[in-house]
């Protein structure tokens, strides 16, 4: 009898037990999180220099100044930009010289080329062949439409012809000018192409296609950059969006480092900004993030419990980026979206 009684308390004594364990299972995996696909962007807010490829406009002379373009305008490469004139220089005289600015400019946009010959007395007597066979051809084959198209074509050769040469006599009484006023006026010409900027003195030409950015950023965000790297950069003031290169940097201290970021693309309005405030993104990884306290490691191998049925199961991770909340793990086979890992052990 005493042998059944403590055969049965066996029993109920391992009844408990086991229950307690299937009990102690369930606490574990009240604790979990449901994995998704997410991305962590390592980012740093800068204020920083900036310096353009530009350049100022000088006269040998000081006096009036007249411009021939408008501020904050695209110019070409030898596009006249303005007239400076001294005071010896007569009123007709000025505005003779700033009508033949106006005049020669506007020919020249007027002039063309037309049907591959030049706008010489040759090349007018080989247009004017070429046109009369084509008449007599496309008379034959009664192609009179044809004909009217190619005869507006030929009148236009001979309008530009008229054109070029108007604005080659133009030019040439420039040239008298300039030479009897030498040191009294002085035609500036943009040195290379870009904006034309106005200032204090005439102004400058500034090429937006190439922008230095210089800034201070702390170590940490540079542990993988080396020069020729390639990051995003938000200007914050402006909502405008570029691609930066790093073509230099210096190491200040432990805490900091100088670092010289390359622009290569056009960025508009900036003009005269000589310094901004920039986001610039090192780093974006994309992946299924986790929180940073469902990663263990076990026998030196980083990884998370996977919650299954009533049981845990590790899998090894690997860890693409982390903050101070959440870990971006790569996705794959041992772990894939809406997983429950287990974040209390």
């Amino acid at each position: 009898m005493k042998l059944i009684l403590r055969t049965l308390f066996f029993i109920l004594i391992l009844s408990i037990l086991s229950l307690s364990i299937v009990s102690l299972r369930e606490v574990i995996f009240t604790d979990v999180y449901t994995v998704t696909e997410d991305s962590i962007t390592v980012s740093q807010d800068v204020t920083a220099k900036i310096t353009r490829n530009e350049k100022e406009l000088s006269a040998r002379i000081t006096g009036d100044i007249s411009y021939n373009v408008q501020n904050v305008q695209k110019v070409k490469k030898g596009e006249k930009i303005a007239n400076v004139y001294d005071s010896k220089l007569l009123p007709q005289e000025r505005e003779r010289i700033s009508y033949l600015n106006d005049r020669i400019a506007l020919l020249q946009e007027q002039v063309a080329t037309s049907e591959g010959f030049e706008h010489n007395s040759e090349g007018l007597k080989l247009a004017s062949l070429a046109f009369q066979k084509e008449v007599i051809a496309l008379a034959n084959q009664n192609n009179y439409e044809e004909i009217g198209v190619r005869k507006n074509s030929f009148f236009s050769f001979l309008g530009n012809a008229n054109i070029k040469e108007e604005a080659s006599q133009l030019e040439k009484e420039m040239q008298a000018l300039e030479n009897k006023h030498k040191g009294h006026f002085q035609v500036v010409t943009a040195p290379m192409s870009g904006v034309f900027i106005k200032d204090s003195n005439i102004g400058k030409i500034v090429d937006n296609y190439e922008i230095t950015l210089t800034t201070t950023v702390p170590n940490v965000f540079l542990e993988n950059t080396y020069i020729g790297n390639s990051y995003g950069i938000t200007f914050l003031d402006f909502g405008i969006k570029t691609i930066g290169e790093v073509s230099d940097m210096h190491k200040i201290d432990i805490t900091n480092s100088v670092v010289v970021f390359a622009i290569r693309n056009y960025v508009y309005k900036f003009y005269d900004a000589n310094e901004v405030k920039a986001n610039i993104v090192f780093s974006s990884n994309y992946g299924l993030k986790v929180p940073k306290e469902a990663i263990v490691t076990v026998d030196g191998v980083s990884g998370v419990y996977v919650k299954t049925d009533k049981i845990k199961e590790f899998k090894p991770v690997e860890i693409l980026a982390r903050n101070e909340d959440f870990v971006i793990i790569k996705s794959n086979d041992n772990v894939k979206q809406y997983d429950e890992v287990v974040i209390k052990h």
